[in-house]
């Protein structure tokens, strides 16, 4: 299959994928797939949004969300995102701008 005709293919296919997502059930998936995230942006925000999580309640942050090496590419500071202390909106605005540029 030649360039131009997969191209075509996967935007048929993102349009399918758009009708079948519920953008009200799901709607940070409809934004990034409408606004193109690149794979790794969408891992590290939703990591991140778990190491917030655990941040806000508490509790020590899991294992399964701390992730340097995807967290280094888009120059994260660990010490703070992994700080025991409550995260605020001018720390998830900082990270948001680094991730999505």
């Amino acid at each position: 299959m030649d360039v131009v005709k997969e191209v075509k293919l996967l935007k048929y296919q993102m349009s399918l994928m758009k009708h079948m997502i519920n953008a009200e059930e799901h709607p940070f998936f409809m934004f990034a797939i409408d606004h193109e995230f690149e794979e790794n942006q969408v891992k590290a925000f939703l990591k991140i949004l778990g190491v917030f999580s655990c941040r806000i309640k508490g509790e020590e942050i899991f294992e399964w969300y701390q992730n340097d090496q995807l967290f280094s590419q888009f120059n994260l500071s660990l010490d703070k995102l992994y700080a025991s202390e409550q995260p605020t909106l001018e720390e998830l605005k900082s990270v948001v701008a680094k991730i999505f540029y």
